[in-house]
């Protein structure tokens, strides 16, 4: 909910703010007799609009081709479940997940120069049934994994270890191409893709608002704001399938007439 902050705020503050500063002197004296009650003062609009574009800024960073999320967990079913839940909903809102790390993981009590006991091989049993489960829900996303350690990793040497311990070969700042949202033209139409990993059809509500797309998924809301192309369809159909919603959009007759 965080992460999804900067678009939701911006969304807000743009309604608020004037197209500009001009129309906002304007208006005021005539909106204000109307109101009855002084309006804010242009720097008060600045400063919304300063506000506006810090947070798409924030945005874009976010939502950037450079920009990754890893999610970091346990391999038990409530987190497991958790995660999960998590990665659809960062993928609602734009945001690339490119690894999953599996962390504290006991060894196995076989390797052990005493082997027998039984508190170890239980943990070690329910850990290696969890980590199939995260192979199985997040795939085809890499999956990494850390024994758990002696001590909790804590400052740059610590970490630089954990990542050493990995392995060669793998690149823990490396960034891979991560699918986004697509709008392309098919058959005298549009299809909107969205990412949506994990969800069936039942748990998407999608609705619509003038120019802009409201989808939600399990409580998660993202208003997304459609490409000018669009705002002059209407959508005739949606369907979840292989974790991507498919929203398809045709001309509406009565601003896009046929011909034009």
């Amino acid at each position: 909910r965080l992460l999804s902050l900067p678009e939701a705020l911006a969304w807000h503050l743009e309604r608020l703010a004037p197209a500009s500063r001009g129309f906002w002197r304007a208006l005021r004296p005539a909106a204000a007799a109307a109101a009855g009650v002084p309006l804010p003062d242009h720097q008060l609009v600045d400063l919304v609009r300063d506000w506006q574009v810090r947070l798409r800024d924030v945005q874009e960073l976010l939502t950037s081709p450079t920009t990754s999320v890893r999610l970091v967990l346990t391999p038990e079913k409530v987190v497991i479940a958790e995660a999960r839940r998590m990665l659809t909903s960062l993928r609602l809102h734009g945001l690339a997940v490119d690894q999953v790390v599996v962390n504290r993981l006991f060894p196995d009590p076989a390797d052990d120069a005493v082997p027998g006991d039984p508190w170890r091989s239980g943990w070690h049993r329910a850990q290696r049934e969890g980590l199939a489960r995260v192979h199985e829900s997040f795939d085809p996303i890499p999956v990494l994994t850390s024994a758990y350690l002696e001590a909790e990793p804590v400052g740059v040497e610590a970490l630089a270890r954990l990542s050493a311990a990995h392995g060669p070969g793998i690149d823990l700042l490396q960034v891979p191409d991560v699918e986004g949202m697509t709008v392309r033209p098919s058959q005298g139409g549009f299809i909107l893709t969205l990412p949506l990993p994990l969800v069936t059809a039942e748990r998407v509500d999608l609705g619509r608002r003038q120019g802009e797309l409201l989808i939600s998924v399990d409580g998660h809301r993202r208003v997304l704001s459609l490409p000018s192309a669009l705002r002059r369809c209407v959508a005739t159909g949606a369907k979840v399938r292989d974790g991507r919603l498919r929203i398809r959009f045709v001309p509406d007759e009565e601003v896009w007439p046929r011909g034009s």
